[in-house]
Formats: structure tokens, C-alpha cells, sequence
């Protein structure tokens, strides 16, 4: 059986540690944590609950009635609700306006659009805070589509090194962001 994600792995490892006792349960995964963690678990981590025991068999010939795992219902995550920031001026007196920022960065995806935009908001309007509401005013306040997801898009440019995504309610800018919007953009076309 070839094994395609961590869901078809679990399922291998809990068929597997199902058919045995649970001295060997503890003993195999007390190997396979020390040989992929590195550390040894004492057996007190894995004291089964109340719910967890299962009975011996009666008879050596019985089989041990393995109770199917109640399947709980995911639970789901809030929906991050966006709204648009109506007090939020993209052509303000005596600045460039959010659109002709935009013509002069001329970024070329979502992620670079992201700090695009925080850049603009936090430097150029000086806003002391700034969260997604701001961002997704600011796309489209200047024609762009919002991303689908523009919580995980933020996120990614988290992962750039460009955003510091920890307060979606006050997201930062990183050197590396700043560095991104003021030296490497617009791209410069290879000749």
C-alpha cells in the first residue's frame, strides 16, 4: 500500500499498534520515538483513559472486539470576516494616491501586492495600525481582486519574511518587506 499523506500513515500506524498488546503499543512507540524525535518516553505518557482500555480476550481463540473510533465532527474555524475601512483615504492631499503607488511598484502576485499595500498604508498615510480590513480596502480601492484568502495570502508573505502576521489586526512590515517594496520593485526586466 503506498502511503500518500500523514492521513494514510496514521491509518497504517493505528491498523498496526491495533493488533498488538498494549505493552508492545508502548514498547513500538518508545522505538519510533526515539528513533525519530530523538528522545525516550517513559510509559506513564501513554496510560491509557478510562475509554481507551480494551478488554483481553476471554479465550485464547476469541478475537479482541476492537470498538470503531467515534468520528467527531471537525470543527470548523470562524470565518475571518473582511470589511472595507470607509474612512480610509487612498488619494489623500499632498501624497501619492494608492493607485499611482501602485503604477510605480507594479507588483506582479498577491503576496507582493500584500506588502504593496501595507507599505503604502503604514508609510505613506502613516498609520499607526493596520490590519487585513486595511489591506482588502486597499485592493480594492486601486481595482485589484481581494485574494480568495487573503488571511493565508498575508500569512505566505509571513513566510517571505516580508509581513509580521502574529496580529491580524496589526500587521507589521519587515526591513525585508521594505527592502522588497523600495529596492527590488517595479522587477526589473532582463535585457
Amino acid at each position: 500500500m503506498a502511503i500518500n499523506s500523514e492521513i494514510d500513515a496514521l491509518k497504517v500506524l493505528d491498523e498496526a499498534l491495533s493488533a498488538i498488546d498494549k505493552e508492545a503499543q508502548v514498547r513500538v512507540l518508545e522505538w519510533a520515538n526515539s528513533k525519530f524525535l530523538g528522545s525516550p518516553i517513559t510509559k506513564s505518557k501513554f496510560e491509557p483513559t478510562s475509554q481507551q482500555i480494551i478488554e483481553a480476550p476471554t479465550s485464547p481463540t476469541s478475537q479482541v472486539s476492537k470498538k470503531k473510533p467515534q468520528k467527531s465532527k471537525p470543527t470548523k474555524k470562524p470565518k475571518t470576516v473582511i470589511k472595507q475601512v470607509k474612512d480610509l483615504d487612498l488619494h489623500p492631499k499632498g501624497k501619492i494616491s494608492a493607485k499611482d503607488f501602485v503604477a510605480e511598484k507594479q507588483p506582479t502576485n498577491t503576496k507582493q501586492k500584500c506588502v504593496v499595500a501595507l507599505h503604502y498604508l503604514l508609510n505613506t498615510l502613516e498609520l499607526e495600525v493596520a490590519g487585513i480590513d486595511h489591506i482588502y480596502t486597499f485592493f480594492k480601492g486601486v481595482g485589484w481582486p481581494a485574494p480568495t484568502n487573503l488571511p493565508n495570502t498575508l500569512h505566505q508573505a509571513g513566510s517571505a519574511g516580508w509581513l509580521d502576521t502574529a496580529n491580524a489586526a496589526d500587521i507589521k512590515i519587515t526591513p525585508l518587506g521594505e527592502n522588497e517594496v523600495e529596492h527590488h520593485l517595479p522587477k526589473q526586466k532582463k535585457v
